[in-house]
């Protein structure tokens, strides 16, 4: 939040809003973000947001429209009081959290902090990549309600050749039934097609949505999500 500026986020989000976006990830910067690629990065770098910040016109926007927010942290970042942190989000009106370095880093801890976060009425969402195993991806899920978050690059804004029907085949067995939304990497229409035509409960666009958001320009934002919309709902 906050990148590049307040004004300028709270005018992409009702961009977004008004161009059918169902769920926002709001992420708080962290010193190490060290699961980010390049341009998602340089929105952490310098920016002074935290999880004690404000930002009232921002959430009175999404609570108004019914949009479901949920925040991005380095688990690293808030563990040392992570009591504290959840608190604050259930103030704010979060319905969720997604820790993208709980399952790499601390998964010998991992169950009892999901019993935790899900204990204290907020959401765990999973955040598997193509590089987590089999078995993690099996126990995580049963342990979880809410959608789950898959990263098909191995970073945000990084591209390496995929097979989309192959991940398609290992997410439907691993996850029959659940609603997964796949990020990382997505650049265009015709990948949300294939996400689509895998299943796909949804699709999150993060580095090209940033790239927008640099420029300030809402025009340019607003086709972004028309054109990744109608790729999804065709």
């Amino acid at each position: 939040m906050g990148y590049p500026d307040d004004s300028t986020v709270l005018a992409a989000l009702k961009t977004a809003i008004r161009n059918g976006v169902h769920k926002i990830e709001l992420g708080y910067p962290s010193p190490d973000p060290k699961y980010d690629g390049p341009g998602i990065k340089r929105t952490h770098l310098g920016n002074p947001a935290s999880i004690d910040s404000d930002y009232p016109e921002i959430f009175s926007e999404l609570r108004e429209h019914g949009i479901s927010y949920y925040a991005l942290l380095y688990y690293s970042d808030v563990c040392a009081d992570l009591d504290y942190s959840l608190r604050r989000l259930k103030e704010l009106g979060f319905k969720g959290l997604i820790l993208p370095d709980l399952l790499i880093d601390y998964f010998s801890e991992s169950k009892q902090i999901i019993t935790h976060i899900q204990g204290q009425s907020l959401e765990f969402v999973p955040f598997f990549t193509q590089a987590t195993p089999d078995a993690v991806i099996r126990e995580v899920s049963r342990k979880t309600r809410s959608w789950i978050y898959y990263g098909l690059q191995p970073s945000t804004g990084i591209i390496v050749p995929l097979d989309f029907k192959s991940v398609g085949r290992r997410v439907g067995e691993l996850l029959a039934g659940r609603n997964v939304v796949y990020g990382f990497g997505i650049r265009g229409t015709r990948d949300v097609e294939l996400l689509r035509n895998m299943g796909a409960y949804g699709a999150a666009v993060g580095s090209a949505f940033v790239e927008h958001l640099r420029s300030g320009d809402m025009g340019s934002i607003a086709e972004l999500l028309k054109e990744m919309g109608g790729a999804a709902s065709a």
